[in-house]
């Protein structure tokens, strides 16, 4: 994703002003990006230098490390792409270090496939708050149905998933980042309703048996695409993003 978000913004500005930071939890794969990156021409050389920066760490951690150089600046862009406990929160540890700003994006990736029930719920509740604008974008995402004993590809197949697209309206915390072990445990002021709780004990659940099995992944789409509408909650716009 930072490579991609990298190339775009390259696209765009050039040798203009631009960076993009991306956390990883684990060194190793950290290492891996680095060296992709580097190749590729796009990693940052500096701390302030045009490019990717891999920051180590726990996602609230790395937030708080980006909060701490940025001399209060705030970020144009969000995007969530993890276990989907940590969205609204790490959503919330930004918002308290000073990183988001009337018109910040954020981003939440796989909110039908394989499922982000809590960001979506969370989203809703911001937005009717008057804190964020909050929308449901779809599109198609190609996935693949493998033989973990023969190792081969059996077929392919396109989906269905939704972006959680958040217009951040709240002006920018004041909030100066401060002991880390204090400031990642800050009570959100915004919580999913508890109504989207259990579907989200039920995404964890499949995402762990696919850890040790097959799993019919349109038929879990499909699951989390009915009790979200069962809730009211749908896409905000008619036609698919082909991806």
């Amino acid at each position: 994703s930072a490579l991609c978000f990298a190339r775009a913004l390259r696209k765009r500005w050039g040798n203009g002003v631009w960076r993009v930071t991306s956390l990883e939890q684990h060194p190793l794969v950290a290492r891996v990006a680095r060296q992709i990156l580097d190749y590729a021409g796009v990693l940052a050389q500096g701390r302030n230098a045009r490019g990717v920066e891999v920051i180590i760490g726990r996602s609230e951690a790395g937030i708080l490390e980006m909060a701490r150089a940025s001399d209060n600046g705030a970020v144009d862009l969000m995007y969530l792409d993890h276990v989907q406990w940590r969205y609204h929160a790490d959503v919330e540890v930004a918002q308290h270090c000073g990183l988001l700003r009337p018109g910040t994006i954020i981003v939440g990736n796989n909110c039908l496939f394989p499922g982000r029930p809590l960001f979506i719920g969370y989203g809703l509740a911001c937005a009717a708050a008057g804190r964020c604008k909050f929308e449901l974008w779809p599109l198609k995402v190609e996935d693949y149905r493998e033989s973990r004993w023969e190792e081969q590809t059996v077929s392919r197949f396109q989906i269905e998933d939704w972006l959680g697209v958040c217009t951040w309206l709240e002006e920018q915390s004041g909030h100066v980042p401060g002991d880390a072990a204090t400031s990642a445990l800050v009570p959100p002021s915004q919580q999913p309703p508890p109504v989207f709780f259990g579907l989200a004990e039920e995404v964890q659940r499949v995402g762990r048996n696919s850890q040790s099995g097959p799993v019919d992944w349109q038929e879990h789409a499909a699951y989390v695409k009915r009790h979200l509408l069962g809730l009211g909650v749908a896409p905000n716009c008619s036609s698919f993003i082909e991806e």
